[in-house]
């Protein structure tokens, strides 16, 4: 059979949609026609489509898919069989947009050739919605190809966070981070279930320290996994440098042989940080049982009639005057009895403006 000119233009009358046809042969495609709108499938006007198509028909197609389309076209081209897929072509602004396919068969190979029409619907535009809807998200938002990790989407805060304009093909190291190979720090592989939770992954080529979510998906019809992100890298190094902070305050107080005992006041509430062993034998207890406590909890074990005066002194005169000193019974629970402790406290400013008593 051999496609007419009157065929042809009976094909275009009755197709109300989006489509083309195409000439098969020799494993490439011709464009035969296509209708007024495909052009801006990709974003581009008629003129700027005829010279995308005049290399190749297939041009427009992004290279990563290039390999599956040419095998369905191709299938449905031999032996007939309608096909339907969904893959991504180049978008002048986007990057790339998602379209829909349906190929039927209009005639078999005649002198090594055969005809094709591909019924398209434009995907991106029914998902625009649900991408403004992400974009207005503060996470950043991305998919990847589950095996090759293949970028397929990513919303504003994505691209915002690595200063991108528009999504480009490739996998995700190269298009986030302009490398040849996987990153070294990728939790792919550590993703052994459907979902997987980080509180903080570090990026090296960024510098940052990001909260990851990731979850198994199939998008548009493919094994894919979609990240949630926050960056952390504020807060996630302020609590490092605070164990940091933490660690060396416990190896200092720690070399001094008397007892010390290191408090946080935050908004009037007194807090024990730290605590040295020769602190610890003095009042009986172990230093996990002292860490953390208020001092409110750990005065109730001066004796009845000194706990007036031990709150007094190290909560109004200690604020006031930035050190204060005073002696008190206290009881030791390992000798089962009251013990004179002298105690001397002195207010110590940080740079986070927060406020350590060491006593």
């Amino acid at each position: 059979m051999i496609l007419t000119k009157e065929t042809l233009a009976q094909i275009i009358r009755s197709n109300a949609g989006d489509f083309a046809v195409y000439r098969i042969e020799g494993g490439k495609a011709g464009v035969v026609h296509y209708s007024a709108n495909i052009p801006a499938f990709s974003g581009l006007t008629s003129e700027e489509y005829e010279r995308l198509l005049q290399p190749d028909s297939l041009a427009g197609v992004v290279k990563d898919d290039l390999p599956f389309v040419a095998a369905q076209i191709g299938k449905t081209a031999a032996d007939g069989s309608d096909t339907d897929f969904t893959f991504r072509i180049y978008h002048a602004q986007r990057g790339f947009s998602w379209v829909h396919a349906k190929v039927r068969r209009l005639c078999a190979a005649e002198q090594g050739a055969a005809f094709i029409i591909v019924n398209y619907q434009n995907t991106s535009e029914e998902t625009d919605t649900f991408a403004n809807l992400l974009d207005e998200s503060l996470r950043i938002i991305y998919v990847i190809d589950a095996k090759n990790c293949e970028l397929y989407y990513a919303n504003k805060s994505a691209l915002d966070f690595w200063h991108l304009s528009k999504l480009s093909e490739g996998p995700c190291y190269a298009c986030l981070h302009k490398m040849k190979s996987r990153c070294s720090w990728c939790f792919q592989n550590e993703m052994k279930g459907d979902r997987l939770h980080k509180d903080a992954s570090y990026n090296a080529a960024m510098d940052r320290y990001l909260q990851i979510d990731a979850q198994r998906v199939r998008w548009y019809g493919r094994e894919s996994i979609a990240i949630f992100a926050t960056d952390v890298t504020e807060s996630y190094k302020a609590k490092l440098s605070m164990e940091n902070k933490n660690s060396e305050m416990t190896r200092v107080i720690n070399s001094i042989p008397a007892g010390i005992c290191i408090f946080r006041m935050i908004a009037g509430v007194i807090t024990c940080v730290d605590v040295n062993p020769y602190c610890c034998q003095l009042v009986g207890r172990k230093r996990e049982e002292l860490v953390g406590e208020q001092f409110e909890n750990i005065s109730t074990r001066a004796h009845p009639d000194d706990r007036a005066a031990m709150a007094r002194t190290f909560t109004t005169e200690l604020a006031a005057k930035r050190s204060t000193a005073g002696t008190f019974r206290f009881f030791n629970p390992a000798q089962g009895r009251y013990i004179w402790l002298q105690l001397e406290a002195a207010l110590a400013a940080q740079p986070d403006g927060e406020d350590y008593c060491y006593m």
